[in-house]
């Protein structure tokens, strides 16, 4: 998997880190579910979602940039 970035006014913008981010997350509420930690899915599913809107935002500057 290649890494991507985009210097947008002397900031890097990649969207490696919030995907892997993603990842973890992702596996840690399949364990919770697993255990039947719902409460805790639920918290860490949360985070998830927060983690997948920046994301996003990154995919959208980066596509921006591209032009």
């Amino acid at each position: 998997l290649e890494k991507h970035t985009v210097t947008v006014e002397n900031s890097i913008v990649d969207y490696a880190m919030p995907l892997m981010v993603i990842e973890k997350l992702a596996k840690e509420v399949h364990n919770k579910c697993l255990k039947h930690q719902y409460k805790e899915a639920q918290e860490l599913a949360l985070k998830l979602g927060a983690e997948a809107r920046l994301l996003q935002a990154t995919l959208v500057i980066m596509e921006e940039r591209q032009r």
